[in-house]
């Protein structure tokens, strides 16, 4: 039992290992900012890295925001490209552009941006940013 046992653990360790180069292939997204708060009505501005392992043609990327509600697209929260467009991203050279996102209401947010590809969805880290009320509502 033993021995089988063993046998069927050293199987699957070696199919993982097989399995390994084919998920490291591909697109890998890193979103930042520099701004973890701001004033409401005032935009953050985020950075999009991408690193690949073979060239891709990126579409512009969705953002999908969570208000307290849920991550989802959110047509009336505005994001302005800053330094974006579609582009082919190949090895060795990493993909970087810059939005700026409204986000109207104070309190807590996350951001994760997301490329819909041919074959798959590809997401980013999700940022959290913190959306402070102005100074005279705060003074009230």
């Amino acid at each position: 039992m033993r021995v089988r046992l063993v046998r069927g653990s050293s199987a699957l360790v070696f199919l993982a290992l097989a399995a390994a180069p084919a998920l490291a292939d591909g697109l890998f997204l890193k979103l930042a900012t520099e701004q973890a708060r701001v004033e409401a009505d005032r935009p953050v501005k985020v950075r999009l890295t991408a690193v690949v392992t073979h060239s891709f043609t990126l579409p512009p990327p969705q953002f999908l925001i969570d208000d307290g509600t849920g991550l989802k697209a959110r047509p009336e929260i505005e994001v302005k490209a800053l330094e974006a467009e579609a582009a082919t991203v190949t090895p060795g050279a990493p993909f970087q552009a810059s939005w700026e996102v409204v986000l109207p209401h104070p309190g807590r947010y996350r951001i994760q941006a997301r490329y819909q590809l041919s074959d798959r969805v590809v997401q980013s880290n999700k940022l959290s940013v913190e959306v402070m009320g102005s100074g005279a509502a705060q003074g009230q």
